[in-house]
């Protein structure tokens, strides 16, 4: 198994539209159906206005890597930009 633990910091005020952006491209719902995806949720930080943490869990290394030469993930590179002030990304592997 492959997990990434994601953190979106959104411009001030703009995590709402950064979440409607990803929907209303689909983005979450084509990454949940890629082969070897079996988690990709949004979560919301109750302490951080913000903040946005992201949990992807893959097969292996190899679909998650797949996964980011998918068209919906260059699409979601202008999202970010429009959006989002910083991004942590941490992996795990079991």
């Amino acid at each position: 198994m492959f997990l990434l633990n994601v953190y979106y910091t959104a411009k001030p005020g703009k995590r709402e539209e950064f979440l409607k952006a990803l929907y209303d491209a689909n983005i979450p719902q084509l990454c949940r159906g890629e082969e070897g995806n079996s988690q990709y949720d949004y979560f919301l930080s109750k302490e951080s206005p913000d903040l946005v943490l992201l949990v992807e869990k893959w097969d292996d290394a190899k679909s998650q890597s797949k996964h980011c030469e998918m068209q919906h993930m260059k699409a979601i590179e202008s999202i970010k930009t429009q959006y989002l002030d910083n991004v942590v990304i941490e992996k795990y592997q079991a």
